[in-house]
């Protein structure tokens, strides 16, 4: 913090020009002023007390206003930040947006799971060949709900379930035919 008494204000080069207009502003009687540091330890703004009513500006009152600036600081921080997570928000918003639009006019059936094979996503082209939404099937593992059976009806135990292999092995492309279940118990 700088901290200038009446006298060293009065002193100050700065201050001529402005002491002597005593008609339109009234002297100012001390100063004391703390810039705001940024996180990247850039000045982003300054906050400055003047005319304390008794006495001069004390070694309290600098503690005080540097309390005040670190507050000031992390709250102009924060409020960067939170606009800025906001504006990233709403370009996410818009590419979910687009994505969705892309995928839902698909004729296709499309589906995606997490790594441990638990339904994330399904387009309506796929709700409908499967009878199921895809409020039903989220979070459910794939493999438990329409990947258990194969186009003979044969079960498909958990260890044999090539789309799991996919799924953990981090596989790009697997050639071959599936069989899915239907809600209504159809493959």
């Amino acid at each position: 913090p700088i901290c200038l008494t009446q006298e060293e204000l009065e002193a100050h080069p700065a201050w001529h020009g402005f002491g002597r207009a005593k008609d339109p502003h009234l002297p100012m009687r001390g100063w004391l002023a703390a810039p705001l540091i940024g996180r990247d330890g850039r000045n982003i703004g300054l906050i400055q007390l003047s005319d304390k009513s008794d006495g001069e500006f004390t070694e309290n009152d600098e503690s005080i206003i540097v309390q005040l600036v670190q507050m000031g600081s992390v709250a102009l921080e924060n409020a960067r930040l939170f606009h800025k997570v906001q504006a990233a928000e709403q370009q996410l918003r818009r590419q979910l947006q687009l994505t969705s639009a892309i995928t839902d006019s698909l004729g296709e059936g499309v589906y995606a799971t997490d790594r441990e094979g638990r339904m994330t996503f399904m387009n309506p082209a796929a709700e409908e060949m499967l009878g199921w939404t895809e409020a039903e099937l989220l979070g459910k593992n794939n493999h438990d709900i329409i990947h258990f059976q194969r186009v003979d009806g044969t079960p498909i135990p958990r260890e044999e379930c090539r789309l799991l292999w996919v799924i953990g092995e981090d596989v790009r492309r697997r050639r071959g035919e599936d069989a899915f279940t239907r809600k209504d118990g159809t493959i």
